[in-house]
């Protein structure tokens, strides 16, 4: 496309030009924007001073449309003042040719332009390829482990429950074993190759639980007793007892990383011993907040190795060896806490040991002693409390504040698992997230409150506190719904009991409690009560995953998912009082809601910004 508002300049180029390409022209810039609209061209040679609408103004309405962002624009002008170039680059041009132009200068500059315009084009769309792979992926991941895993567990589960039939005969519980250790190997590949990656970004989801690290043991020396017997070699298992005479050893973590951890292990060490040879392992409790196991074989690690023995793809000598099994071992064993190390030797042979963090020491999820210390001192009355929120970061905060031994608290993650667990058992006191999936907590409580209504012999009606970051009239909205009271969030432990003893002292209108928490927004610094130092890091952790989860979402133009997961966001950070945080999210969902397609990428890059620039302190 060639646009100038002199006949004899568009002579010239279409001279220059018009063998090589085909060539659009327009004398005027209203008639270059509607000749683009309907047939865009590949490249604009544009003159500035034009009548009416100069060459600047129609740079920038081209830039400034989604269909003619990419297009390359070249000034043709006798303006050559550096002010004058600068502002065209200013505008999106790409280059200046100056009057009198040169035929060569010309060809060469179009030519090279529409070189770099093409591969720009061919890299976007790779990279877009690229996207939808990964997106790809990452959902045959997700259906891989709901669709692979979820059966999988009863196929591990139900031939445990059946071998503890005592009439059983011996050739079915045979059959049931080799059932029960083909499920766990699959698990254990299953484990490796989805979770692996996770594991190596530190993105992992761990929900860990009490293990029995000996009964886990037990099982792998159990399941490859076969492939130690083909070569001739025996186990020697030895687990010491815990103090004061208990006889479990219960680690925490998850039992199918344990399992495939220490399956991986032991079958590495059958396949490096000797022929006719013990290959030892033992467990026991190293400290009063660590446990270990240790596998031990007389073989030696190569000393090529060594030192990279736990490296990624480090092998030697091993026949289908991928380098890959002490790599995910160390991975799996960092991801519930713990280490591993290796030592070997001519005489000793080859010793790996496992530390991990006991399950006694650890309970998940960690009550500060502040907050245990300080609430037990409370006067409450026996009270059964439900907790509804869908953000379990937030269910999590709340049931540490809420830590009494006069407070039985349950949790829900939306407002109709709310309703029906209301519905089934009586609740003196419920604590509702206002904005949730599924059901939003105002629908919920309406429903309760008509519920009552109906079934005058449900008696005393229910406390309901609200629960959200909104202020002004939503305090409001929430009474009108049938809410005694109304706590803004960050919520405090000194607002969640003072609307306890609010409402037991019966108090009919609660009103509304403020949480505020002080924060410096523009240095990234947030306060947060210290009281809360131990949960911190798994919330910081749960939302680092949902930000990589919305800029895949953001990635593949998915804007239901933008909107949920900026949602849960939102709700996470006001609870903990990240406000602006939370306010660049809320934005973000509205985005999302009303399709603001160009709104989205720039919000979403400021959430991942200010959250890796946030400092937390402790107060």
């Amino acid at each position: 496309m060639v646009v100038d508002d002199t006949p004899s300049n568009i002579d010239l180029l279409l001279e220059i030009l018009g063998d090589d390409y085909d060539v659009q022209v327009a004398v005027d810039g209203p008639s270059a924007l509607e000749i683009m609209e309907e047939e865009p061209a590949d490249i604009v040679l544009l003159d500035i001073m034009m009548p009416g609408m100069d060459g600047y103004e129609v740079c920038t309405r081209l830039k400034a449309d989604p269909r003619t962002f990419d297009i390359p624009v070249i000034f043709v002008t006798a303006m050559g003042e550096v002010g004058d170039e600068v502002k065209g680059f200013d505008c999106g041009a790409v280059d200046y040719i100056t009057k009198p132009v040169s035929a060569p200068v010309v060809k060469a500059r179009v030519a090279a332009h529409l070189a770099l315009s093409q591969a720009s084009r061919i890299l976007a769309e790779r990279n877009q390829a690229l996207e939808e792979n990964i997106a790809l992926r990452e959902d045959v991941e997700r259906i891989s482990r709901h669709d692979l895993k979820t059966p999988l567990n009863k196929i591990v589960s139900l031939p445990r429950i059946l071998m503890a039939d005592t009439a059983l005969d011996e050739r079915f519980r045979d059959a049931l074993k080799r059932i029960e250790q083909a499920g766990l190997t699959m698990l254990g590949m299953i484990n490796r190759s989805l979770d692996l990656v996770k594991m190596e970004r530190g993105t992992y989801a761990l929900e860990p639980v009490a293990v029995d690290l000996p009964g886990v043991l037990e099982r792998a020396v159990s399941d490859l007793r076969e492939s130690a017997e083909a070569k001739g070699c025996v186990f020697k298992l030895e687990t010491s007892q815990m103090p004061h005479g208990e006889t479990d050893l219960m680690i925490r973590g998850d039992e199918l990383l344990c399992y495939s951890m220490a399956a991986n292990l032991i079958k590495n060490a059958i396949e490096a011993c000797p022929e006719n040879t013990t290959v030892f392992v033992e467990a026991k409790q190293t400290g009063r907040e660590t446990a270990q196991f240790a596998v031990r074989n007389m073989g030696m690690v190569p000393e090529a190795i060594q030192d990279c023995f736990f490296e990624k793809y480090a092998t030697s000598g091993k026949k289908g060896g991928t380098g890959l099994g002490t790599y995910s071992a160390r991975l799996m064993a960092r991801t519930m806490g713990g280490d591993i190390s290796m030592t070997s030797g001519i005489e000793q042979g080859t010793r790996l040991c496992v530390t991990l963090p006991l399950a006694e020491e650890t309970a998940l999820p960690a009550v500060p002693p502040a907050i245990r210390d300080e609430t037990t001192s409370i006067d409450i009355p026996d009270l059964k409390i439900l907790v509804a929120d869908d953000d379990p970061d937030n269910r999590n905060i709340l049931a540490a504040y809420l830590d009494h031994p006069s407070l039985n608290v349950e949790q829900a993650r939306n407002g109709r698992q709310a309703l029906e667990m209301w519905g089934t058992a009586f609740y003196d006191l419920v604590f509702m997230d206002v904005e949730m999936p599924v059901m939003d907590g105002m629908t919920a409580v309406r429903q309760m409150r008509q519920i009552e209504s109906r079934q005058p012999e449900r008696g005393r009606s229910t406390g309901v506190f609200a629960l959200s970051a909104h202020g002004g009239s939503m305090a409001q909205t929430c009474k009108d719904a049938g809410c005694d009271g109304y706590l803004t969030k960050p919520v405090t432990r000194q607002a969640l009991m003072g609307a306890i003893l609010d409402w037991t002292a019966g108090k009919t209108d609660c009103g509304a409690r403020s949480s505020e928490v002080e924060s410096d927004p523009c240095s990234g610094q947030v306060e947060i009560d210290k009281d809360l130092e131990d949960i911190i890091p798994m919330f910081m952790e749960n939302k680092a995953e949902q930000i990589r989860e919305l800029e895949h979402c953001i990635t593949t133009k998915d804007l239901e998912g933008v909107r949920r997961t900026a949602h849960k966001l939102k709700g996470g950070f006001n609870m903990y009082g990240i406000s602006l945080l939370g306010t660049i999210c809320a934005d973000l969902e509205q985005a999302a809601v009303r399709g603001e397609k160009e709104q989205i990428p720039r919000l979403g890059r400021e959430v991942a910004r200010r959250f890796q620039g946030m400092k937390i302190i402790y107060k």
